[in-house]
Formats: C-alpha cells, sequence, structure tokens
C-alpha cells in the first residue's frame, strides 16, 4: 500500500455514505439496461484504489464522500444525511454542489464522479450498453 492510510479505511457509517453518495451519482436506469453502482463490487474498488493511489488521493476521495453525505445539513438546512433522503432529493443536493459557485465544492463532486466512472465504465454490462447500436465502434476495437 501506497502511503498511511489505516487498513479501517471506511467506517460502516462511512460506507453507507459511500453507497447512497455513489448511488446518487449513478442510480441505473432499469429501463435502459444499466445497472446502479451498487450493484457493482463498490467497495472492492474503493478498497482496491485505498491500495493503489497516494494516501492524499485516498484521503481526499475519503473527504469527498463525507462532505457529501453530510451536505443536505449546509443544502437543505435540515438535520440529515444524503443516505437518509429519497432519490430526487438526494439528486438535487448533489446538483447544488456540482453547481455551487465554490469551485472546491465542484471539484468534491468531480472527484467522487470520476472515480465512480471508472468502476462504473468498467463494467462489461454498462460497457455493453454503452456501445449498443454503434456497430463501428464496439468495446472489441479498443
Amino acid at each position: 500500500m501506497r502511503g498511511s492510510v489505516p487498513s479501517a479505511w471506511l467506517t460502516g457509517v462511512e460506507r453507507r455514505w459511500a453507497s447512497a453518495v455513489f448511488d446518487t451519482l449513478f442510480p441505473g436506469i432499469a429501463d435502459e439496461g444499466l445497472v446502479s453502482i451498487t450493484e457493482l463490487d463498490l467497495f472492492g474498488f474503493l478498497d482496491q484504489l485505498r491500495e493503489t493511489v497516494p494516501a492524499r488521493v485516498a484521503w481526499a476521495v475519503r473527504f469527498a464522500i463525507v462532505f457529501v453525505a453530510l451536505s443536505p445539513l449546509f443544502v437543505l438546512w435540515r438535520l440529515r444525511t444524503l443516505a437518509s433522503l429519497d432519490q430526487v432529493v438526494r439528486e438535487r443536493v448533489v446538483t447544488e454542489l456540482a453547481t455551487s459557485r465554490v469551485y472546491g465544492i465542484r471539484q468534491l463532486v468531480l472527484i467522487l464522479k470520476s472515480m465512480g466512472a471508472l468502476l462504473y465504465g468498467a463494467d462489461a454490462r454498462v460497457r455493453r450498453r454503452m456501445f449498443e447500436g454503434h456497430p463501428q465502434r464496439s468495446e472489441d476495437s479498443r
């Protein structure tokens, strides 16, 4: 492992928050054949991420998860976490963060979207759906 991130990388609460955060960013669309990111090995991916990136990057991802999870406190002014909200309200909260006038807040959302995209786009079902209807560009032509 690079850096010095302890092996107790995400607590149980942080795992619930991470699940809610990533499910908000990558909810999937069942009618279109896209699975939610929570149906993938999200925690295996995050554990592998922790082991392969520099410690400061791992801590930035962890901080971003906690920040977004607690953001209803200052976005909605309600004593709730993102995990306790329904999907529509969660999406509204994350949209507020992603369009914030504060650069650092927007970047925290972008960090999570970027990390989640690495996992989501690597899934064979998602890739198949992404390239569906595009015979000139299939996943085999990479």
